[in-house]
């Protein structure tokens, strides 16, 4: 079994923004411009801007467990 600790995780989710060229599509429509704006204990804040207006993301963290 391995984990992905919660360093993984933060990297992959900054890995897949830039990937994405700094934009997310998500439900509720597109978001660009994206950067991080805090980081804690539970997750991420990003901020970014969705039909003209800043919006802000939360990414929360959890530890997953994988069985290989």
């Amino acid at each position: 079994m391995t984990e992905k600790t919660s360093i993984n995780i933060v990297r992959e989710i900054s890995d897949f923004i830039k990937e994405n060229k700094k934009s997310l599509l998500l439900t509720l429509g597109k978001v660009s411009e994206i950067k991080q704006i805090d980081q804690g204990g539970n997750g991420l804040v990003y901020g970014g801007i969705q039909n003209k207006s800043e919006v802000a993301i939360k990414f929360w963290l959890r530890i997953v467990r994988q069985v290989n």
